[in-house]
Order: C-alpha cells, then structure tokens, then sequence
C-alpha cells in the first residue's frame, strides 16, 4: 500500500479495489477458511482464532479506507458536500451610504 502512491493512477486504484475485496471476502469466508482445522476438541480454541482473524480483516478494511483518504477521495471536507449545501437568506440587508 505505501509503495502504490496516492496519485489516481490505474496500479494504485487497482491495489485500493484490492484492498477493499479481500478484507470483505475474508470476513463472509471465516467458516470456511477454519473449516479443516476445526473439530470438537478444540471449539474453544478456534473460536479466539476466529476472532483474532476477524480483527485482522477488519484492521486491514481501515488500512483500505486511510489510502483512500490518503488518496483525497473521501469526502471528508464541507465543500465535498457543495452539491447539497442551500444560500442561506440574510437576516438583513445594510445600503453603503454616499
């Protein structure tokens, strides 16, 4: 992720896609990935390496949202959000005397 850059450039929009599938189908695939390692003597066990893997995903997903940011594509300021934003009508209108 360091070594992509932050520019919009196809390898690092590529390794930003990458780095948001792999979290997400790591999270929906847990069952599977444990399933040959599992049995009943060690439910317990397995249970904490579950959520220990879990973390990781998850900590790997934030990884993916802060190269997002650090990319500039979250929108993160008030005038990201310009579209939405209505004029205020003033209160009261002041004339310049002469």
């Amino acid at each position: 992720m360091y070594m992509s850059g932050n520019s919009l450039q196809i390898f690092s929009i590529m390794m930003v896609l990458m780095a948001f599938k792999t979290p997400i189908t790591g999270l929906f695939a847990v069952n599977s990935a444990f399933e040959r390692f599992e049995s009943d003597t060690n439910k317990g066990q397995m249970f904490q390496v579950k959520m220990a893997y879990l973390a990781m995903q998850v900590l790997s997903l934030a990884v993916g949202v802060w190269k997002v940011n650090a990319m500039g594509l979250l929108p993160t300021t008030r005038s990201d959000w310009l579209g939405w934003e209505t004029v205020r009508e003033p209160l009261e209108n002041a004339i310049a005397a002469l």
